[in-house]
Formats: C-alpha cells, sequence, structure tokens
C-alpha cells in the first residue's frame, strides 16, 4: 500500500504543473520523506525497505526529485535524501558521488541557516557512507563548511551540527583534512566564550555546542600525534575548565562523557601529554581537582570506569 501510494506522489511530483507550486511541490516531497523515513520502523516499514532495495528506479526516481525540487524546495528536498541515505544505508553509496558537485554548488549559494546545517549533515552523511571516494574532496568540503560556520546569524543549533560534521570528516579522513585543523581549532575557540544562563534551552543548547567542540577535539587528539597538536592542548583545556566550573555543569551528563573521553584522548597522545600545557596544569594541582569534581558530577557507569582509568593512568590520588 505504502509503496503505490509513493508511486502515485512521485508520478504527481514530475508533473511541471507541480513544479509551479512550491507549497504543494514541499508537502508532496514531505509526504515522500515521511514513507522512507519511517522504513525502519514495523512492517509496513520492512515492505518499503525492501521494496526500495529490490526497486532501483524507485529510488531513482526519489532522489531525482529531490534533486530537481531543491531551489524550490530545500529543505524537504534535503530531508528526503537524507532519509534515503539513512533507510538505504550502504546501499545509498551510488548516489554519493553524483551528489557531491551538487551539495558544493548549494554550499556555495546564499541560503538560509537551517538549510546551511542540513547541508552540512548530508556531506558528513556522504563522507561515511564513501569514504575512500570521499578523501579527494575532504580538504575542500571542510574548507567551504569552515566558512559557512563563520556566518553571524546561525543559531547554536545550527553550529552544533556543522561542528559534528567537521568532526565526521576529520574522523573519516585524517590525512586529508590535516591541513584544515589549526583552522577548525581557531575557530572552535568560540565556543570558550559561550555561558549559559538559567533557562533550560540555553543549557542544553551551550551543553550540546561544547559537546560537539569535545566530539572533534578527541578526533583530532585520536588521529594526528605530532607535535602540531600542542598548541591545541591550551584551547582544550580551556574549554574543560569553563565547562566543568559552569554552575549547570551537573545538567550536562553528555558533556560530561565528552569531556572524559577528550581527555582519556589527551593523555594516550604523545605529544598532547607531553605538552608544557597538560604537564604545567598537572604539576599545579589543576587536572587532578578537574578531574575530582567530574567523578562528584557523574552518573554514568561506563564513564565514571573511563576516569577511574584516567586518575590511574595519572597516578592522582
Amino acid at each position: 500500500m505504502v509503496i503505490t501510494i509513493i508511486r502515485f506522489i512521485l508520478s504527481d511530483c514530475m508533473s511541471t504543473q507541480l513544479f509551479n507550486s512550491s507549497d504543494l511541490l514541499g508537502y508532496s516531497i514531505l509526504f515522500l520523506d515521511s514513507c522512507v523515513s519511517a522504513t525502519k520502523n514495523g512492517t509496513s516499514g520492512n515492505e518499503v525497505i525492501s521494496t526500495l532495495l529490490s526497486n532501483k528506479p524507485i529510488c531513482d526516481s526519489l532522489f531525482g526529485i529531490a534533486i530537481k525540487a531543491f531551489p524550490m524546495t530545500p529543505e524537504p528536498s534535503l530531508m528526503l535524501i537524507g532519509s534515503m541515505c539513512y533507510s538505504l544505508e550502504a546501499s545509498f553509496a551510488p548516489y554519493c558521488l553524483p551528489l557531491i558537485p551538487k551539495t558544493v554548488e548549494w554550499l556555495n549559494s546564499e541560503l538560509p541557516p537551517n538549510i546551511y546545517k542540513l547541508l552540512c549533515e548530508l556531506v558528513g552523511d556522504i563522507s561515511i557512507t564513501i569514504q575512500k571516494e570521499f578523501e579527494q574532496y575532504a580538504s575542500n568540503y571542510l574548507e567551504l563548511i569552515l566558512r559557512i560556520f563563520k556566518k553571524p546569524y546561525l543559531t547554536f543549533g545550527d553550529k552544533t551540527g556543522i561542528i559534528q560534521v567537521i568532526g565526521d570528516i576529520i574522523a573519516t579522513c585524517p590525512k586529508e583534512s590535516q591541513i584544515g585543523v589549526p583552522t577548525v581549532v581557531e575557530i572552535l575557540s568560540g565556543v570558550n566564550t559561550v555561558q549559559s544562563e538559567e533557562d533550560e534551552e540555553i543549557i542544553r543548547a551551550v551543553s550540546e555546542l561544547r559537546t560537539a567542540a569535545f566530539y572533534v577535539y578527541s578526533t583530532i587528539y585520536q588521529n594526528y600525534v605530532i607535535d602540531d597538536v600542542i598548541p591545541f592542548v591550551k584551547i582544550t583545556i580551556q574549554l574543560i575548565y569553563i565547562s566543568v566550573s559552569d554552575k549547570f555543569f551537573y545538567k550536562m551528563p553528555q558533556l560530561i562523557n565528552y569531556i572524559t573521553n577528550t581527555i582519556y584522548d589527551i593523555i594516550h597522545n604523545n605529544s598532547a601529554v607531553k605538552s608544557p600545557e597538560f604537564i604545567g596544569e598537572m604539576n599545579n594541582g589543576n587536572i587532578p581537582k578537574l578531574i575530582g569534581t567530574m567523578k562528584e558530577v557523574c552518573n554514568d557507569k561506563e564513564c565514571k570506569k573511563m576516569l577511574q582509568s584516567i586518575t590511574r593512568y595519572l597516578h592522582i590520588q
């Protein structure tokens, strides 16, 4: 039944008349997206995903209409492409290479902030889906995304999504991304100035923004054991102190986990752990005190184990 509806909507979407109304076109694509995004839930979902995987013409039509409709309805189009990527997984790979010139073109256009975020997230999905083929494009994408991140009108949510994609690209293509890492860290240093307020939404937004930044820092320390990471240690430690000293830190469990992961990655990076900044903070007792504070507020079992491991590794009493 769902497949029949998809076929009917697709036939309508290919109509020239439908492209005369951005609202009607957008609603049609949103409906297609809801069908595709529900493919992993329940019996009807299994039916749809099975049909999509075995019926390339339907997939081609969905992909084609999303690309064609982007200028008129960018958000629904990107949502549909993202749902296809999520549902088809590895089978989405054939659509990734044709998307690369399109996403580069779109990223170079003037678009609303939320569209930039969706575009960047799509780039992250592409990098994971076709890692080897993506490598040659990684540095160019990183440059484009960093340029977008500097735009003044991005919200915390927009920035958080974009930072996560930066981390995905570095993790997927560390060698190709290395040239852009200093600029990444320079931009992330701006997160150090963000303060939370006594508002649950702002607390959550700040927590998610800092968490995304620590994801990138962890990725850097995991992939680059070179002297070049030494200047990054000071900025990372500053953000750790700012986060831990936040009076709402206890309300940020995910952030606590990511800070723990970052500290773990620093001490297992030969260059970072031997840096003057880290050694100095150890010797003056700041890091032991910081880890003690984190132990007090941490409620996650795995995070507690990692903090204990860090304590033993650093010989902290």
